[in-house]
């Protein structure tokens, strides 16, 4: 004896991912996506977990080491989980950091909900703030 004690974790791995679940499935409720920027002010552990699990699906793909699991990447597509999903402009990246609705151009929002900006004509942008703000 060397006197080191050992402590579980509060969560195993299958809660903490059940929990994330939990959370995308809120978020898509609130949002009507899955695409949880990896910044979320409201809960950055969950921006890092949707970007994990694409991670792990391509690894599971190509058969390598993967902690993804058909059951979790079928839980995922029941939710219409995108596993390639791609950003449409580079050029949105940046306004993630901004607050505030509407910046710089006319045509540039960013969504208090899903904080992605989106170049958008003035009524696709009052149609999705409509929708997230719901």
């Amino acid at each position: 004896d060397i006197g080191f004690e050992w402590q579980l974790q509060a969560h195993s791995v299958p809660v903490e991912w059940q929990i994330r679940y939990e959370q995308l499935k809120t978020f898509k409720s609130r949002t009507g996506h899955c695409r949880v920027p990896q910044g979320f002010i409201e809960n950055k552990a969950l921006g890092r977990w949707v970007s994990n699990q694409r991670t792990q699906y391509k690894l599971m793909s190509e058969d390598k080491p993967s902690s993804m699991t058909v059951e979790r990447a079928q839980a995922l597509k029941d939710i219409n989980f995108e596993f390639r999903f791609k950003r449409k402009k580079k050029a949105d990246i940046p306004f993630f950091e901004i607050l505030g609705k509407k910046v710089g151009m006319s045509n540039v929002w960013r969504c208090d909900m899903c904080l992605s900006a989106r170049f958008l004509s003035f009524k696709e942008a009052q149609d999705h703030e409509n929708k997230c703000s719901k």
